[in-house]
């Protein structure tokens, strides 16, 4: 017997939102990190794309704060 209606599409949330490295920290492992930069005199301009979802926006930073942020990555 059916019991009518359809099913839910049940979708999972991308692999970055849902593992965790450790459950202290909650910061996601990403497999993947594309970076594209748009290198000026002072500073830079930096679009990050994260396991194949849209690009984020871009963010203006200097060249010193772009390697600190990379490293924490």
């Amino acid at each position: 017997m059916k019991t009518g209606g359809r099913a839910k599409n049940l979708q999972r949330p991308p692999a970055y939102e849902r593992r965790t490295s450790n459950v202290e920290s909650a910061q996601p492992i990403y497999q993947q990190i594309k970076l594209a930069l748009d290198v000026h005199a002072g500073d830079l301009r930096v679009v990050r794309r994260v396991d194949g979802a849209k690009s984020q926006p871009p963010q203006k930073r200097t060249i010193a704060g772009f390697l600190e942020w990379v490293a924490s990555k």
